[in-house]
C-alpha cells in the first residue's frame, strides 16, 4: 500500500489542506486540480482512505476465474470469494455443477457489484 494511504488522517493536514480523492496526496483546499495526479477536485467530493480498484480487472477476473471467486478476493469481498470457491470445489469440479453455479453467480456480480470491500467505487 502506498505511503500516502497508510496514515490517512486529518491530523497531518494543515488548516488549508485536504487529501486528493484520487491519489491521496495532501493538496490545498483551493486547488481545482491535484498537482500530483491532475484529477479535478470537487468541494463535496468523498475522500476514501484506500485506492480504488479497477472495474476492468474485476470484470476480467470474473469472466475467466469467476467460478473460483478470484474477482471477489481482488475486490475485498473475501467471504463471498470463499463461498464461491467452496461451492466450486465441494459440488464437484469434475461434473461442472459447482463451476456452473458460481460462473452464473460471477456474471450476476459483474452486473450488480459497483464497490469494493472497503466501500470505494470501482474506477
Amino acid at each position: 500500500m502506498p505511503q500516502e494511504y497508510e496514515n490517512f488522517d486529518n491530523e497531518n493536514l494543515g488548516k488549508n489542506e485536504r487529501y486528493c480523492a484520487s491519489c491521496g496526496n495532501p493538496i490545498q483546499k483551493k486547488d481545482i486540480f491535484c498537482p500530483y495526479c491532475g484529477t479535478k477536485q470537487y468541494s463535496q467530493q468523498t475522500v476514501y482512505p484506500y485506492p480504488p480498484k479497477e472495474r476492468v480487472i474485476y470484470v476480467l477476473l470474473a469472466l475467466f476465474l469467476g467460478c473460483f471467486g478470484v474477482h471477489n478476493f481482488y475486490a475485498g469481498h473475501t467471504n463471498t470469494g470463499i463461498k464461491q470457491l467452496l461451492i466450486t470445489l465441494l459440488l464437484g469440479w469434475l461434473f461442472g455443477i459447482g463451476a456452473l453455479i458460481t460462473f452464473i453467480w460471477a456474471i450476476v456480480d459483474i452486473i450488480q457489484v459497483t464497490h469494493d470491500g472497503n466501500g470505494v467505487p470501482f474506477t
